[in-house]
């Protein structure tokens, strides 16, 4: 259950109209799109059937909306050459933004978009920004960085702010039947208990250090009779053959073999899932993956944190007085240099016990 509370109204914003025809902008993180499938599932039971919800998102994106009953039709963002035609042409009269897509503020100003909804510069740590508080007809006010609720709590207060009914549900993925297949085809002959790592990370300052890995590898392979497999995209195959070498141990290799629908259907079929704090994290939670695992650096584990009510989800993070942080090039990086295999390995130990104990 995800818990909202209300003291982020802002008194300041007009009342908000149901719309006929409402445009939302969707960041181009996946695990930020995870999170937000439930908002777009709550603002079509809050508008009424006759209402048009079209999304814009990143192509890597898009797949997670696609079939959707609640989204009437996608657009990708790089098709989209002049935002403000495209507004008045289409004639949305209301435009939800999350994160802080300024463009789209400047063109649905200009385009006079009736409502035009996005969030406050909170968590920036910018207090008062006139030109972008202008642009909006309602600010829906954000957290620090350092605050403890959860960003799809954040993400909720948009409803709560605007009036809407507020639906709890966690983000949910089913796989389609064809993804499945995919699935078991390529786990068939890999022996169980599956473990799937992922130590890519599009942000430099969430890598964890490639030897850590290797260590993680040897200990779980020399206690355990398992197996580990990784997905990703073909940049990422480099990553897991230098741990591979590193470690001496097998690592069935996907990278660039899935989609990301396949990819989810992996995520509801192995045991254990150790990753990095990036859209796996959440697509596992999404997919009820049983266990996960998740490596924090510079983010905030309480803003960050999976939403499953059905997988065992273990944070590991590393106390500092500098962290949470947003910096992605530190001199130190002792959130991760300091976050130590032998943590990892022993949450690993408990689990695959427990696995062992129940077959």
């Amino acid at each position: 259950m995800i818990k909202v509370k209300t003291h982020f109204i802002n008194p300041s914003n007009p009342h908000f109209r149901t719309p006929k025809k409402c445009l939302v902008i969707l960041p181009d993180f996946i695990g930020d799109a995870v999170l937000l499938s439930s908002i777009i599932k709550n603002l079509r039971q809050n508008f009424n059937s006759k209402c048009i919800l079209n999304i814009v998102c990143s192509k890597s994106v898009s797949f997670l909306f696609k079939n959707a009953p609640d989204v009437n039709k996608i657009y990708l963002k790089d098709r989209i050459k002049n935002k403000t035609k495209f507004l008045q042409k289409h004639n949305y009269d209301t435009i939800i933004m999350f994160n802080y897509p300024l463009k789209w503020a400047f063109s649905a100003y200009r385009a006079k978009t009736r409502q035009r909804v996005g969030l406050s510069l909170d968590r920036l740590g910018i207090k008062k920004f006139y030109i972008w508080r202008k642009l909006l007809t309602h600010s829906i006010k954000t957290t620090p960085m350092k605050d403890v609720q959860s960003q799809i709590s954040v993400y909720m207060h948009t409803l709560d702010n605007l009036g809407l009914e507020v639906n709890n549900e966690p983000p949910k993925f089913t796989a389609f039947a064809k993804d499945m297949l995919k699935a078991n085809s390529l786990l068939k002959d890999i022996k169980k208990p599956i473990i799937l790592i992922h130590a890519a990370s599009g942000s430099i300052g969430k890598q964890w250090k490639l030897e850590y890995w290797a260590k993680t590898l040897q200990e779980i392979q020399n206690k355990f009779d398992c197996s580990f497999i990784c997905t990703g995209i073909k940049k990422d195959i480099p990553i897991y053959e230098k741990i591979e070498t590193l470690s001496k141990v097998k690592i069935h290799n996907f990278c660039a073999k899935t989609t990301l629908g396949e990819t989810i259907a992996i995520l509801s079929k192995v045991d254990i899932v150790i990753t990095l704090d990036t859209s796996i994290a959440h697509l596992a939670a999404a997919a009820n993956s049983p266990n996960i695992i998740v490596l924090y650096g510079p983010t905030n584990e309480k803003q960050w944190k999976p939403i499953s009510d059905k997988s065992n989800i273990i944070q590991i993070y590393k106390e500092l007085s500098c962290r949470p942080c947003i910096a992605r090039f530190c001199p130190h990086k002792k959130c991760l240099n300091e976050l130590y295999p032998e943590i990892v390995i022993e949450r690993i130990s408990n689990i695959m016990l427990n696995l062992i104990n129940i077959h």
